[in-house]
């Protein structure tokens, strides 16, 4: 256990514990597909480690005579434009309520947040870059309007207050030093 709120509990859990979702997003695409997270049956986000990017397939059962094929249909970046400094995603999460995408990205100690567009099509518009107010944020979790990060690199664990309208994180003011965290699993006790 790394720290105790009122109603809320966090550990941290060693990254081999993610078994079937990482494995089964590893074949997704040739730049590395780190995770992948599924959105109303038919989308689905995968983050691609070397390149800064998300992917949104769209998933059909009907694909061909092999079966069910997911395709590309938009690939966005998780970086400032311009950024000249090696970036990796690490994390990929959609908010419970399926708004708002968010990705890790590790060098560049940022958060990116996506607008997921529910009109059918679940395509995605970037509504801001944040600091992940730490190094290397390897991966994060949410319990009710908390987003808890883990940053691998400076040993901490920061909590930020989800804005439920717009998406954009806002620190709480709590941060908790933690050995090296790489996965962050919330119990609620």
């Amino acid at each position: 256990m790394i720290c105790r709120e009122p109603r809320l509990t966090l550990w941290t859990i060693p990254p081999c514990s993610l078994g079937l979702r990482c494995v089964i997003s590893s074949f997704i695409s040739a730049r590395v597909s780190l995770l992948i997270d599924f959105h109303a049956g038919n989308v689905a986000y995968a983050v691609n480690e070397l390149d800064s990017t998300v992917d949104v397939l769209k998933y059909d059962a009907n694909a061909n005579k092999n079966g069910p094929a997911l395709t590309v249909v938009q690939t966005v970046s998780t970086v400032a434009p311009g950024l000249k400094q090696k970036s990796h995603c690490a994390e990929i999460k959609l908010r419970p309520d399926g708004r708002f995408l968010y990705v890790a990205n590790r060098f560049s100690d940022t958060i990116a947040i996506f607008a997921v567009q529910v009109d059918g099509d679940y395509k995605l518009s970037l509504v801001g870059i944040q600091s992940s107010l730490g190094c290397t944020p390897r991966h994060f979790s949410f319990y009710n309007n908390l987003m808890i990060v883990a940053n691998t690199d400076n040993d901490s664990v920061v909590l930020f207050e989800v804005d439920h309208r717009t998406g954009l994180l806002q620190y709480t003011g709590k941060t908790y030093r933690v050995c090296s965290p790489n996965y962050v699993h919330v119990i609620v006790a």
